[in-house]
């Protein structure tokens, strides 16, 4: 299942929330913040909260289709280079 949640969040930009995962995977909420938090944890995600942005000052935040809605998203952390010593 934390496959699942990857591969969706990878698909797109900008991030998803927890209501919209959980609609579009069809997983019980309570459950699926578990699994984001495993995620973060593992360093494959990073929360992304609104307020953190440029947009978290704008009077039209909540009606913003940029942001879909007010509140934290998760988006797949991006991938670390690691060096192999000669």
């Amino acid at each position: 299942m934390l496959t699942r949640v990857l591969a969706l969040l990878a698909e797109g930009e900008g991030g998803l929330g927890t209501a919209e995962i959980s609609r579009r995977l069809d997983i019980a909420p309570g459950v699926l913040e578990g699994m984001l938090e495993t995620l973060v944890r593992r360093g494959r995600l990073v929360r992304v909260c609104a307020a953190e942005t440029p947009c978290g000052a704008c009077a039209l935040r909540s009606e913003c289709n940029l942001l879909a809605g007010p509140g934290t998203r998760y988006v797949v952390a991006p991938r670390r280079v690691t060096q192999v010593e000669e």
